[in-house]
């Protein structure tokens, strides 16, 4: 095949949703595409925006062809039942199994959802689980494109939605009508695709819970007949029941459309923001959340209510924990433990429930860890663990599973290390290890995986190094910094990305400094700090990021001491000390700030020391008196700290 010397779909718009005139044109030129294939009797069956390449002119290519097939065997070469295409952007009849159903509509569907992305960013359905994706495709309408992007016209949200039909029937009949109604709209002329009208939404209701309508129209029978009995006094009583009725519908879709909100809220929203560090806003939309539920009858509360609240809980907790926030997020994370724990209770198969259950577990223990509460940590984790152990059983391929089963390995290793326990931090650390090299075996371009694997070789060389190994070490910071680099070229706007990168280099640099390879150090040490830099200017709020740097400075300041450069040593040490000024009182006294901001102040005085004995002898009084100044205020902050644990 020719090589296509660009990027798909899924990696650009990640950029950004495209314009609409340019989402239009991208899309049609699909549309013909797949139309040519129709018309040579081939069904794609998996269109979805990575599996379209936009090459250096911008011209889209219709690829992987792997689940294609031609009209005539698309039904009979699968059985009834199997599943084939990807959940996010599959139609409802192979989401059902209904593998006789699938027809070119089936493709027009999919250049729906492709729409769909490109002009929001996201597929028309997400969630935590493939189960709960095929679960929305089948029953739920997606959320109106312009919900989520105000700008998209009228017109093209019409087509999308046309494609994006539950019926077959009720979508454009071939790929040629819809790149025929994208034309109509380019060219500003009406379009022939009509927006759904709500006794037509009704209607598709209806016909997706028939028992429930058919209970509707059987109380409908009854109140008709009852009013021949007695007109006035069913009249009477009819207002009455309206008028409770019409408060009970405008509540429940007040609540059905606040749920709707909160899923979008805790789900694509949060997608988007936390990777760019805008936790402010996450902040404040995960709070509102919090209130809505505060306000909300307990007897209202169905399952995908509490559902949501644990998502939000969990959430909270996450942003808390970031912050440096670390007791409230422990407080939360133990809510969202006991709501799922409820959950499950009433519903102990749900998987999508389990894990999620699996991953607070898990986060509650780093956030033991980070206050240096590793008996804590140590029992949270292990829950983690073993609930993972669990799942995997259940689905030994589910790749985010096994994924989520190495990261708990690795953060038990690393407890297990502050505990002293280093053969079993080992024995932790090299089952993680194994697990995120078997998950790149299958997957050799995941960035995920890289990044996870790299962070456990960054933990092993942790072990490696206080076990007096320097070149072992050397060996795993290196591998961690080279699979950091390549998970951070496939994800480059990630924060989490470049902060693994920015302490892999802080590792290197640490043991380049063991080693008295002081230039080398101070060379790796100084793109570190540079990257630690950047990362808090785009988010102040990040504590974590802030401590890193700070850890970071003073490493730099001992490979320049080492190197003879004592002045600049301690201007490197002096900006970790600015750093740690910033924080509040709380997030100064948690054990890892203690520990980072007590490394800066013991650095800080032995320089101003130093530097002060060098002045003396060169005949420089006050320079000399201003150094001693200096190091007797930072000996008395610094004796000023709590204990350090």
């Amino acid at each position: 095949m020719d090589l296509i010397a660009g990027r798909d779909l899924a990696g650009i718009t990640r950029d950004g949703p495209f314009p609409a005139r340019q989402a239009a044109e991208g899309v049609a030129d699909v549309a013909d595409a797949v139309q040519h294939a129709h018309d040579h009797g081939v069904l794609h069956r998996d269109l979805k925006p990575s599996n379209i390449l936009m090459d250096a002119e911008g011209q889209p290519h219709v690829t992987d062809f792997g689940l294609a097939r031609r009209f005539e065997d698309a039904a009979s070469l699968t059985q009834t039942g199997s599943l084939l295409g990807t959940p996010g952007y599959m139609a409802p009849e192979q989401a059902a199994g209904k593998t006789s159903w699938v027809d070119a509509r089936s493709d027009v569907y999919g250049l729906g959802a492709v729409l769909y992305h490109v002009l929001t960013g996201r597929a028309p359905f997400t969630g935590e689980s493939a189960t709960d994706i095929l679960g929305q495709v089948i029953e739920q309408e997606p959320v109106a494109p312009a919900l989520l992007n105000p700008g998209i016209p009228r017109d093209l949200e019409t087509i999308c939605l046309k494609c994006l039909s539950k019926e077959p029937g009720r979508r454009y009949s071939d790929a040629k009508g819809v790149a025929e109604d994208l034309g109509r709209f380019l060219r500003h002329e009406p379009i022939l695709a009509r927006p759904i009208g709500s006794l037509a939404r009704l209607a598709r209701w209806a016909r997706r819970k028939p028992v429930v309508a058919s209970l509707a129209a059987a109380v409908l029978l009854l109140l008709l007949f009852g009013a021949i009995g007695s007109i006035l006094f069913v009249r009477r009583i009819e207002q009455a029941r309206r008028s409770e009725a019409a408060q009970r519908v405008r509540a429940e879709d007040r609540q059905r459309e606040g749920e709707q909100l909160i899923n979008f809220m805790l789900g694509d929203l949060a997608d988007r923001l936390q990777p760019v560090g805008r936790l402010d806003v996450l902040e404040s939309t995960i709070s509102q959340v919090d209130l809505f539920y505060a306000k909300m009858p307990p007897d209202q509360m169905n399952p995908e209510s509490r559902h949501s609240q644990a998502k939000a809980l969990y959430q909270f907790a996450d942003i808390r924990a970031i912050q440096g926030r670390l007791v409230e997020s422990v407080t939360n994370y133990a809510r969202a433990i006991q709501q799922y724990t409820s959950l499950l209770a009433a519903d102990p198969t749900n998987l999508e429930w389990q894990f999620e259950l699996t991953r607070t577990w898990n986060d509650l223990g780093i956030s033991y860890a980070r206050q240096a509460d590793y008996t804590n940590a140590l029992e949270a984790l292990n829950q983690a663990l073993n609930l993972r152990q669990r799942l995997i059983q259940i689905q030994p391929t589910n790749t985010m599973w096994l994924g989520a089963y190495g990261s708990t390995a690795s953060n038990l290793g690393q407890v297990c290390r502050h505990l002293g326990r280093l053969d079993q931090a080992g024995d932790y650390l090299h089952k993680a290890e194994s697990v995120f090299r078997q998950w790149l075996a299958t997957d050799p371009t995941s960035s995920l995986a890289k990044s996870r694997l790299a962070t456990t070789l960054g933990a092993l060389g942790h072990l490696a190094s206080e076990r007096g190994q320097l070149d072992e070490a050397d060996r795993a910071y290196v591998n961690n910094l080279q699979l950091a680099r390549d998970a951070l070229r496939a994800d480059p706007k990630s924060g989490d990305r470049l902060s693994d990168v920015m302490l892999a280099l802080s590792f290197v640099g640490e043991t380049q400094t063991l080693k008295s390879n002081y230039v080398a150090a101070v060379a790796t040490l100084a793109e570190s700090v540079n990257l630690g830099e950047h990362l808090t200017a785009r988010d102040d709020s990040n504590r974590e990021w802030q401590r890193f740097l700070t850890t970071i400075l003073v490493d730099q300041g001992t490979a320049l001491r080492g190197a003879q450069r004592p002045q600049e040593a301690l201007d490197s040490v002096r900006r970790a000390l600015a750093v740690c000024a910033k924080q509040s009182d709380a997030v100064k006294q948690s054990p890892h700030w203690t520990s980072s901001w007590r490394d800066a102040l013991e650095q800080g005085e032995q320089l101003e020391r130093e530097l002060a004995a060098q002045a003396a002898a060169s005949g420089q009084a006050e320079e000399a008196g201003t150094h001693k100044s200096a190091a007797d205020k930072l000996q008395t902050e610094l004796q000023s700290l709590p204990p350090d644990k």
